[in-house]
């Protein structure tokens, strides 16, 4: 069985996304290791480990060009062109079809299509924690680190607020999703005996470390 270090090497995954991608499953492994109910641990696991393969086709390379290193932004423009003629241009869709390729289960692509801001509504209504799990993971994943929720949804307005190339959200709607948000991380932390601060870049780089040998 591969490593997922292996797995990223086979796909156009820059050091910042595989860093994202290990932040997000180490923060989903510390809330499971201490959630109070019966998980499928493993599949939270490899969820989150793929849940963005795709997302090089979203990147703007002009912004936080410390991300793209070593290769630097023209490769990057480069492997995205290919990803885009292989994939089409929907990194979602992408991202499906990668872990599709790695043959997971239709019950982790649930968790992958339920992680997004733009899913965090379904996500406070579903009864599965393990999706619920993945999706809190990944908001609270910064490129830079792990942050509070509030730091995390005002990191997404910066980034993407002067994108045109991304659909934009009604005020009504964008506020019921921030709302969503802060339900869906009390619905969590109801069930672990620990405060949302607990989660912190410090605690969780250690299992990033470890991460990075996980048998997919």
């Amino acid at each position: 069985m591969p490593t997922i270090s292996e797995i990223y090497s086979r796909y156009p995954i820059p050091q910042g996304l595989r860093q994202h991608q290990l932040r997000v499953t180490a923060v989903a492994s510390v809330i499971c290791d201490g959630f109070n109910l019966s998980l499928d641990r493993d599949d939270v696991i490899r969820a989150c480990l793929v849940h963005d393969m795709g997302n090089l086709i979203k990147f703007d390379l002009d912004q936080l060009p410390e991300l793209l290193e070593p290769e630097g932004a023209n490769y990057w423009r480069e492997r995205k062109a290919e990803l885009i003629a292989k994939y089409g241009p929907d990194e979602h869709a992408a991202t499906v079809a990668i872990v599709r390729e790695l043959g997971v289960s239709k019950k982790i692509i649930s968790y992958i299509d339920l992680i997004g801001f733009k899913n965090t509504i379904k996500a406070v209504e579903s009864t599965d924690f393990e999706g619920k799990i993945c999706h809190y993971a990944d908001h609270r994943s910064t490129p830079h680190g792990v942050e509070s929720l509030a730091e995390r949804l005002a990191d997404g307005d910066r980034r993407y607020s002067h994108r045109t190339d991304r659909p934009t959200i009604a005020p009504d709607h964008y506020q019921a999703l921030r709302d969503a948000s802060f339900e869906l991380e009390y619905q969590i932390f109801a069930h672990l005996n620990f405060p949302p601060e607990h989660l912190t870049e410090q605690l969780v780089a250690p299992d990033m470390t470890k991460l990075v040998d996980f048998q997919f």
